[in-house]
């Protein structure tokens, strides 16, 4: 004879099994009868089933479409703003400053740039990757941390998205 028998004195079920049998009877009867009265809405439930599917067409084709991650493509990309007022030869002095910042960090090679009084845009371009211990997602918080010792121009680094966007 079992220790701990499933049924009570005379072939009875305990209090707690009794308990948890009418909380699952209960739930078995509240969802038949759901699932009775949906059986009654069976056109409503197939339109919206269909409308449904048909949708999956529009969400497909209005999704976004930048799902890669970004890709070490071997530069870093800055957009500069100077202050406003600002001459050429002010803002120049300051892309000097960024210039020896921007060659002085691991495997930078050369640094690209289109300026005006008012800022502009340009980027530090590194060796290949094979040639380089670091990536440049590991060099970008390295770089931005040492763009605030150029007081003359806001500097703001940025990596290029691995795919063309619309815009």
């Amino acid at each position: 004879m079992s220790r701990y028998p499933l049924t009570g004195d005379k072939g009875r079920e305990p209090w707690l099994t009794r308990r948890v049998n009418r909380a699952f009877d209960a739930l078995s009867r509240a969802y038949g009868a759901l699932l009775r009265r949906l059986l009654n809405w069976r056109g409503q439930i197939l339109v919206f089933s269909l409308v449904f599917s048909l949708l999956v067409m529009p969400f497909y084709l209005f999704s976004s479409k930048e799902l890669a991650p970004v890709e070490d493509q071997g530069m870093i990309s800055v957009v500069i703003q100077a202050s406003p007022g600002n001459s050429l030869e002010a803002t120049n002095a300051g892309m000097d400053k960024l210039v020896d910042l921007a060659l002085s960090m691991p495997d930078a090679e050369s640094f690209w740039q289109i300026v005006t009084k008012e800022g502009g845009f340009g980027g530090v371009v590194f060796r290949d990757f094979f040639e380089r211990e670091q990536n440049v997602k590991e060099i970008l918080p390295q770089f931005y941390g040492a763009l605030s010792q150029i007081g003359e121009l806001k500097v703001l680094p940025f990596l290029g998205a691995a795919l063309p966007t619309a815009g």
